[in-house]
């Protein structure tokens, strides 16, 4: 992506809000009470019409400098999260020592963790099999002890230890993991809310129209 291509998006973008803006203004309705007698005041058919063409005319200027942006970080930000949100279960697990598959595993971090001091963390991971699919996300990870002197790897275990996280526990994660997309980086204001805030504009004027 180049400067001349974000500056475009960007220039868009601020023309797409403002006229949806000033669309929003545009279409509410005011009463003016004289004595007795209200006038509704609103714009001219005529002025809404050109309005109206003026922000379809930006929304599709804007769709198409968002298009042109190619990839936009929404899923490798959201991956990313939920293969930490992943980490933090197999840590779960493994301090937990809750299934059979770790349990030798989790001996071997009480055995290096006699004091409680240490700490279980992932230093390490990669996807065992591909990418997230819509159930299942399995990692293969590295797990180890973390204290004030850095990382103890775990000794005389395999280097990789297999973490599938699936069902009503994948769908959390990502759902945790979309949450944070959204809310706790700009990615959802920066590209997302202008198309949100013009079609709400769109279902606010039917809406005063309609009743």
């Amino acid at each position: 992506m180049d400067d001349e291509t974000r500056d475009i998006f960007v220039r868009q973008r601020r023309n797409l809000m403002a006229m949806s803006l000033v669309l929003l203004v545009a279409d509410i309705h005011n009463d003016i009470h004289l004595g007795a007698v209200t006038v509704s005041v609103h714009a001219p058919f005529t002025i809404t019409t050109v309005l109206w063409l003026v922000w379809a005319y930006w929304l599709w200027r804007y769709y198409t400098s968002f298009h042109d942006l190619g990839e936009k970080g929404f899923l490798r930000t959201y991956r990313e999260r939920l293969q930490i949100l992943s980490h933090r279960i197999g840590v779960g697990r493994i301090t937990r020592g809750d299934r059979a598959d770790f349990a030798a595993i989790h001996a071997k971090f009480r055995e290096m963790n006699s004091s409680g001091t240490r700490e279980p963390m992932v230093f390490n991971s990669s996807y065992a099999r591909g990418k997230p699919s819509l159930w299942r996300l399995s990692l293969n990870v590295n797990f180890g002890l973390k204290d004030r002197d850095g990382i103890l790897a775990v000794e005389n275990l395999a280097a990789e230890q297999n973490v599938i996280v699936e069902g009503a526990e994948f769908l959390f994660a990502a759902a945790r993991a979309w949450v944070y997309v959204i809310f706790r980086t700009t990615l959802f204001t920066e590209y997302l809310l202008p198309f949100f805030f013009a079609f709400a504009v769109v279902l606010y004027t039917v809406y005063v129209r309609t009743f």
